[in-house]
């Protein structure tokens, strides 16, 4: 849990009991419907998209050679987004 916190929420140092309780809750599960599950999903991935702009930018920044990291993230930013535009069914409860 404290990789996912650190890598997806951006948390630094120790973790409370607070900030684990923050990710399991945004982490989809047994007890969420199906839209809730998905949203959550969603969420996490466009953090995950976040997370990894910002790394790129920063190592652009620092003269690193980034070629194979923006073609990975060019290629998941474009699932994401053909995700998205298609049509999603909603399955009855």
């Amino acid at each position: 849990m404290s990789t996912l916190a650190r890598g997806v929420g951006g948390q630094k140092g120790q973790l409370s009991d607070s900030d684990v309780k923050i990710m399991k809750d945004a982490l989809p599960n047994e007890h969420d419907t199906p839209t809730q599950a998905r949203v959550k999903k969603q969420l996490l991935q466009q953090q995950s998209l976040t997370m990894m702009r910002d790394k790129l930018k920063y190592l652009r920044a620092a003269h690193f050679d980034t070629e194979e990291f923006d073609k990975n993230y060019d290629k998941l930013l474009l699932a994401t987004i053909n995700r998205r535009s298609k049509p999603v069914r909603m399955t009855p409860h």
